[in-house]
């Protein structure tokens, strides 16, 4: 069984697999628990190879970049059958994803006929998408670059720091953690299918490796 979890995405095996497992590995010296362990363990270094190409081939930009890396698999062992991979990073900024070229750079304070001129930003965290536009409504979404050196792109609150005497309130406008693009349906729903196969086929290999070695 696969299935996702708060923490990541969880392999096990159901019951019923488990005693046929059982009944054909009677009189062998190897038991059933090291067989599930090899073949859940197997299919969790697959499936997160698989499952951080699949973000890669969804989402655009940097952000995506690196999620195998940054990912870790909490093994199955023969006591605690059942592996977890876990896919952690904090959430980054949009400008780590696909960013228009008006919002790479800080944006510029231009005024005609009295009006604030607009450099209207647009963004995409999805490939094949056509970018959305931040700018042109109340609260317009502009760059800035903070002390730090940061560029990130924000947007009016509407609010004022220091309990309302201070600075307008700005938002960073934030895109999608590790974790989230790992769930989106073009990600683990593409790929869960051929991720249960690899299961089956991994245990059914583990188990004829196993029948092959021989009885007692």
């Amino acid at each position: 069984m696969i299935g996702m979890r708060e923490t990541g995405i969880h392999f096990e095996l159901d019951e019923g697999y488990i005693q046929q497992v059982i009944q054909a590995m009677r009189g062998l010296e190897k038991s059933e628990e090291s067989v599930f362990k090899t073949a859940i363990n197997n299919t969790a270094s697959r499936a997160q190879k698989l499952l951080a190409r699949q973000a890669k081939r969804v989402y655009g930009g940097e952000a995506p970049q690196g999620i195998l890396e940054r990912s870790s698999i909490r093994k199955s062992t023969v006591s605690d059958l059942g592996a977890t991979i876990f896919f952690r990073s904090e959430q980054p900024d949009i400008m780590k994803f696909r960013v228009s070229a008006s919002g790479q750079e800080p944006t510029p304070i231009a005024w005609e006929d009295g009006q604030r001129v607009k450099f209207p930003i647009s963004i995409q965290q999805l490939k094949g998408r056509d970018l959305k536009e931040l700018s042109g409504v109340d609260g317009m979404a502009f760059a800035i670059r903070f002390k730090n050196g940061k560029l990130a792109i924000v947007t009016r609150t509407g609010k004022k720091t220091y309990g309302g005497k201070g600075k307008d309130e700005l938002k960073v406008f934030m895109g999608s953690s590790d974790r989230s693009m790992i769930q989106n349906e073009r990600v683990y729903g593409k790929v869960e299918g051929k991720i249960a196969d690899i299961l089956n086929q991994q245990c059914q290999r583990a188990l004829e490796k196993a029948l092959a070695g021989g009885s007692r």
